[in-house]
């Protein structure tokens, strides 16, 4: 079941305990906006975790990959959290490169 819970937010440092979720969640995202960094002019909040999932997509080849990822949209119509990998630009433009992949992600990978 979706569940939303809201926090009210501070300007206090919040540390996140990445590996004590890990002990508890298989899929965690964190994004972080890099509030300091942008010098507090693009977004009003500084991080956005999603923890735990109950669908999820993971693609490893371009052939209709991001066809694919619209399926899996559509199935759901909410909230995915998941990356595009650099290499995702060879199917949406005509560009090719051959760098060597020493981390083995998939190219596309999101989850509900």
């Amino acid at each position: 079941m979706l569940q939303k819970l809201n926090y009210t937010v501070s300007a206090d440092v919040i540390n996140i305990n990445i590996e004590g979720l890990k002990q508890h969640f298989e899929t965690i995202c964190v994004f972080d906006s890099n509030y300091k960094e942008n010098q507090k002019k693009y977004l009003h909040t500084s991080k956005l975790i999603a923890i735990g999932s109950n669908q999820e997509i993971n693609i490893t080849t371009l052939a209709n990959g991001l066809e694919q990822l619209q399926e899996f949209y559509d199935k759901r119509k909410g909230w995915l959290f998941g990356y595009l990998t650099y290499d995702i630009k060879n199917t949406i433009e005509h560009l090719n490169s051959e760098n060597a992949d020493g981390l083995g992600f998939p190219l596309i990978y999101f989850f509900a």
